[in-house]
């Protein structure tokens, strides 16, 4: 068994928020970047790839509903497909500066409402697996234990770690 110890980071530019990031940046092994839909731009997840990457902490994507107002906390109504394209578009851009860094994304963890959604609704997990096999299929998928999500990326030859919440 394996035990990573994941945060959610890259989610605000309030300067005591980025400070806390840091500081998490000395203790967990992978660090799950917001990559512009809930949270997070282009200066924010830069900055989070160098120092997660300093560290030597392994990198995923934190793709959410684009939804800045709700912080990605509000189920929006959104066809699969584009939910695949607000997903992908997310994946590939920190997947774009995390290799300008010499990184390599490791994994896909979903943010919030679009996270809560993905375990118990078939479709929107196919459209979250399709999004990820176009960026790059070798990512590995985190996921609840026992949800659809679970069955259907594993069904499709994802790799899927299963989690629980510490908080």
């Amino acid at each position: 068994m394996h035990i990573d110890l994941n945060c959610d980071l890259g989610e605000s530019t309030e300067p005591a928020q980025v400070a806390a990031d840091l500081a998490l940046l000395s203790i967990v092994t992978s660090a799950s970047i917001a990559c512009g839909g809930h949270a997070g731009d282009e200066s924010t997840m830069a900055a989070t790839v160098e120092a997660a990457l300093l560290r030597g902490v392994a990198i995923g994507a934190h793709p959410g509903y684009p939804d800045r107002a709700s912080f990605g906390r509000i189920a929006l109504d959104m066809t699969p497909d584009q939910v695949e394209a607000t997903v992908f578009q997310q994946v590939a851009a920190l997947d774009r500066l995390t290799r300008a860094q010499g990184g390599r994304l490791a994994h896909v963890k979903l943010h919030g409402a679009l996270y809560h959604k993905a375990m118990h609704d078939e479709p929107t997990a196919r459209a979250i697996a399709a999004a990820v096999q176009r960026t790059d299929p070798s990512l590995f998928m985190v996921a609840m234990p026992g949800t659809a999500a679970l069955h259907v990326w594993r069904g499709l030859g994802f790799t899927v770690a299963t989690e629980f919440f510490a908080d």
